[in-house]
């Protein structure tokens, strides 16, 4: 047998793709920290392509993006109901500012601005003392959706003034 045919016989055998897959979940269950910062260095040099990438594997399962953001919504409702709000001040030609319903609250210092009363925070809708951002000036009258615009409010406290401009009316303040 020739050297060659020796050092072929010698060498490990590439695998299959099958078993190459396996080995490399293997190691990112290992440690994934290797695989994470490769993918991060593509995405910084391939921004574009990887913009791309998404959008077309998106495109080609619908399903599974919608699973994806079902998924997100459920875990995160309150990065739904912001998204919901800013797309009514949208719709309005309104003013739009980006900020998290807790800054708010804490801004407030969890008290009700329409009755004076202290917003529980772990109450949740559809509770009437659960907590609810209220916008002074209602989106439907053209109010914008800004930290100054809006403040912290039970939630049955933000249904009785409905699309009011004023506060609360007299006869439901305690």
């Amino acid at each position: 047998m020739s050297r060659a045919g020796r050092s072929r016989l010698l060498r490990p055998r590439p695998s299959c793709k099958a078993c190459r897959v396996e080995a490399e979940k293997a190691r990112y269950l290992i440690d994934p920290a290797p695989n994470k910062a490769r993918a991060a260095a593509w995405y910084v040099r391939n921004r574009e392509r990887g913009i791309a990438n998404a959008k077309a594997s998106a495109a080609a399962n619908p399903e599974r993006t919608r699973a994806a953001k079902d998924r997100y919504s459920a875990a995160h409702p309150e990065v739904r109901r912001a998204t919901v709000q800013r797309r009514r001040v949208r719709l309005k030609a309104g003013v739009i500012e980006n900020f998290r319903d807790l800054e708010i609250f804490e801004r407030d210092g969890w008290t009700c601005q329409l009755c004076g009363g202290t917003i529980d925070p772990a109450l949740r809708a559809p509770h009437q003392g659960s907590k609810s951002l209220d916008h002074i000036v209602p989106v439907s009258k053209g109010g914008s959706h800004t930290r100054d615009n809006v403040q912290a409010a039970h939630l049955r406290c933000n249904q009785i003034k409905s699309a009011r401009v004023d506060h609360m009316p007299p006869e439901y303040r305690p």
